[in-house]
This record gives structure tokens, C-alpha cells and sequence, in this order.
């Protein structure tokens, strides 16, 4: 493997509100395997989610899942898993009772919600996803949650970091995680260094990522100071975006 891609899915993979990857991705995907490139998912996305979506039938190489909290090879089997313990878990379980907000957490076999509301149900219909049934906490790990929060409103923790990928949601998770965490995981298993790495992105959890990759690309349809962090700011995903950055710096043909 002489580099990897690593994508994002909602708003770079995926167009806003459908489930389908454009035929250009697909396209794209295909050449760069066929050039000994690996391929890469990187996202805020539950392995439950990805059945849900479809989107194991394309050959990943690897998957950093829940924002580098579940690092997962080809075969879905775990490289790296990380779990909110203590004080962290302490105070995500007492905002989740509080109802403060509404949200989900995030466990290895399931996700559930303290409640749902408008701004939930928007948010899932955006990317594509169900609203998740409302559920109690049994003491299974948790290895991240999402809160639905509008910017401004964001909810403060002594440790865990918080990151948007919405105007109404963001992820929380490790301090020391994130997904530059996970793309690290993944180089090391396959002897690459960052140098080596294409991050294609669209939203502020993708910020470090694409400080971190050799290129870091952001789509068209993300916000400016998601763009600012960028090398290189490409078309709308919608508008082929993935495979003319591709095509422009000569990766494939």
C-alpha cells in the first residue's frame, strides 16, 4: 500500500440527506484500489450505522469509527477500542438523566436516547438515519455520545472534548482521541506515515484530520473555517468533488 485515503461519510462521502454514494466516489474508490491506495472510512459512525447506510459492500481497507474511539480493520475485527470511564462516564451519565439536552450514547452493540425533539429528528433525517429509540443506561461501555445542541449552547466537561458536525450536534469523546487518534492506528498497522495520508472532510470534526494528513481536502460545502484548515478545498460532494481532487493531483487518472 503506498498511501490511504481516509473519508469522511455525512457531507463527504455522502450528500446531505440520502444514503447513496455518487457514482464518481464509487468510480474514484475502484482506481485507487486498483492503484495499491487504501481506502479509508473516518467518521463519527457507528459499525451499526454502516450496515444501516450500506456501506460495507465497498472494499475498505479499514475503519476509524465513533471519532477514533473504535479503530476497526477490513474484516471489521478491532484494532483499537477506547471506553469514557470515571469521572468522564459520571458526568456524561448526569447530563444524559438531567435531559438537559437531548442525546445519544453511544455502546459496541447499541445506541439509545434520554429523548427526542425537532432539532433530533432533523438532524437524522439530514444524514440520512433513524431517530433512535429512547433507552436507559445498564452499565454496558460507552465509548462516545452525541448531543443535540444549537452552536452556542455547547455543554462543558472537566475532560472529555466536544466536536460539531452540525449546526445542531456534535460528538463528545476522549480528550486524547479524535480521529488523527485512529488514522494514526491505521498507518502504523500498515508502516505509512503521515506523509502518506489523503483526509478528505467537510465538518469541524474533521479539522484535525485534515491538519494532520500529507493532503488534507476539504469538500466544497463546508463551512469556511473548516475550508481555512485545509490544503486544498475541492467541489461540492454533489458536484464530484471527491474524484476531481483525486484527478487534480494526479492520485488517480
Amino acid at each position: 500500500m503506498k498511501k490511504i485515503v481516509f473519508f469522511d461519510v455525512d457531507g463527504t462521502l455522502l450528500p446531505e440527506g440520502t444514503p447513496n454514494v455518487l457514482e464518481s466516489t464509487v468510480r474514484a474508490m475502484k482506481k485507487l484500489k486498483e492503484n495499491d491506495i487504501g481506502i479509508c472510512l473516518c467518521t463519527g459512525r457507528h459499525p451499526i450505522e454502516l450496515r444501516q447506510l450500506d456501506l460495507l459492500k465497498y472494499p475498505f481497507d479499514g475503519f476509524v469509527l465513533l471519532n477514533g474511539q473504535l479503530v476497526l480493520d477490513k474484516d471489521m475485527k478491532v484494532i483499537s477500542a477506547r471506553t469514557i470511564e470515571g469521572l468522564d462516564k459520571e458526568e456524561l451519565l448526569s447530563l444524559f438523566n438531567s435531559h438537559a439536552a437531548p442525546m445519544i450514547l453511544v455502546e459496541k452493540d447499541r445506541l439509545f436516547m434520554n429523548f427526542h425533539n425537532g432539532d433530533v429528528e432533523r438532524v437524522q433525517r439530514e444524514i440520512a438515519s433513524p431517530v433512535y429509540d429512547i433507552g436507559e443506561y445498564h452499565g454496558d461501555d460507552i465509548f462516545m455520545s452525541t448531543i443535540f445542541v444549537p452552536r452556542g449552547e455547547e455543554k462543558n466537561f472537566t475532560n472529555l472534548v466536544s466536536a460539531r458536525w452540525h449546526d445542531l450536534a456534535m460528538d463528545i469523546f476522549l480528550p486524547d482521541g479524535g480521529k488523527v487518534y485512529g488514522i494514526q492506528k491505521i498507518c502504523e498497522r500498515e508502516g505509512l506515515g503521515r506523509e502518506s495520508v489523503i483526509a478528505f472532510g467537510d465538518g469541524d470534526n474533521d479539522i484535525q484530520m485534515l491538519r494532520f494528513a500529507g493532503l488534507g481536502v476539504a469538500m466544497g460545502n463546508a463551512p469556511d473555517n473548516v475550508k481555512a484548515e485545509a490544503d486544498y478545498v475541492t467541489d461540492p460532494v454533489d458536484e464530484d468533488g471527491i474524484e476531481k481532487a483525486l484527478i487534480g493531483f494526479g492520485v488517480i487518472q
